[in-house]
């Protein structure tokens, strides 16, 4: 998936009901595909993959940059659509959240450049639980939001 998916699925369904955009109006899909979309931000984590190619110890602020490119992409999505609205100031966060999870889990991550003294398992224990929370986030704030404008 990708944010600009995610971005695209909330462009077509923003300003509809729910019951509607979910059967017959476009997008015609449930809300769990605006969760799944949106928990896989696919631009940032393949910067990542290319940079942990490049370097198996990314320098620190590659993190944040990573973070600050979550938030532009998926501005980019949602401002050349034309629906940008407040509520994009809550959806930005679940790429974003996302890609810091993913971060945490997978190694060599940039997100270790930045935490090197938190051990691995402690690590990939608060990601898999910060998962459970940040998928559950995601698909409360994306049905509830899916009636918004």
């Amino acid at each position: 998936m990708s944010i600009l998916v995610y971005t695209a699925i909330t462009s077509k369904r923003s300003g509809a009901k729910r019951a509607i955009t979910t059967k017959s109006a476009p997008p015609g899909v449930g809300t769990y595909v605006d969760t799944l979309s949106s928990l896989i931000p696919g631009e940032i984590l393949a910067l990542h993959a290319a940079i942990t190619t490049i370097t198996q110890a990314p320098p620190g602020w590659t993190f944040w940059a990573l973070i600050g490119a979550c938030v532009v992409v998926f501005l980019i999505g949602r401002v050349t659509t034309g629906k940008f609205n407040v509520w994009d100031l809550l959806r930005v966060l679940i790429p974003t959240a996302a890609f810091v999870v993913w971060s945490m889990l997978v190694e060599p991550s940039v997100f270790q450049a930045n935490w090197t003294t938190i051990d691995d398992a402690t690590r990939q224990i608060v990601g898999l639980f910060l998962a459970v929370a940040v998928t559950l986030g995601a698909a409360l704030l994306n049905w509830w939001l899916a009636d918004k404008s």
